[in-house]
């Protein structure tokens, strides 16, 4: 009979530790693809075009103002593969 509660409180404790980090998978931000771009910095290097995550990226003001170079941006959305982005105030 002991033997069967040990069994049972240690499968318990294997169900909620994979319930825990199952969970925590779910609540953390996407890193990669188009959603783990939103929200990054990145700075013009040529005219409508930003250096984010070591690679040159076509971008597209927000406001549809041409983007200067030199220029610190936020990407706020991605469109294929055009960024979409505000300038920052820094």
């Amino acid at each position: 009979m002991s033997l069967l509660i040990w069994f049972v409180i240690g499968v318990a404790i294997v169900v909620g530790l994979a319930s825990y980090f199952v969970i925590k998978a779910h609540q953390r931000q996407p890193a990669t693809g188009n959603e783990g771009m939103v929200g990054k910095s990145a700075a013009v290097k040529k005219p409508d075009f930003v250096y984010v995550e070591g690679a040159l990226w076509r971008a597209r003001a927000e406001d549809g103002a041409p983007l200067e170079v030199g220029t610190e941006v936020l990407i706020v959305g991605v469109d294929k593969l055009t960024l979409t982005v505000r300038k920052t105030n820094a």
